[in-house]
């Protein structure tokens, strides 16, 4: 089952500690090793990463991870294929599928 992790805060804050943690669970320390994805939500718009690939050893959730980038909304997803091919489009639940 596909795991999420989520902030929501008055201030803008940092959650490079929890993320670290959270992207273990993709495919290092738990089995959601079929995707990730994470967004910052800033002024009405998101930013939005992800991979088909799993969090524990993206070379781009490092990078996330190290940067100090500060958010009041923040939401990631982790994910354990049980239906769905292993791709870029099934990595988030809320991304539109084209």
């Amino acid at each position: 089952m596909c795991e999420l992790f989520a902030v929501s805060s008055k201030i803008p804050t940092k959650v490079t500690f929890s993320l670290e943690e959270f992207s273990r669970h993709g495919g290092g320390s738990g089995p959601n090793k079929d995707g990730w994805g994470l967004a910052f939500y800033e002024d009405g718009d998101a930013q939005i990463f992800r991979e088909s690939q799993p969090a524990a050893k993206s070379e781009w959730m490092h990078f996330l991870r190290n940067h100090q980038h500060q958010s009041k909304c923040v939401i990631s997803h982790i994910r354990k294929a049980t239906q769905g091919e292993r791709s870029l489009r099934n990595t988030q639940l809320w991304v539109a599928k084209y």
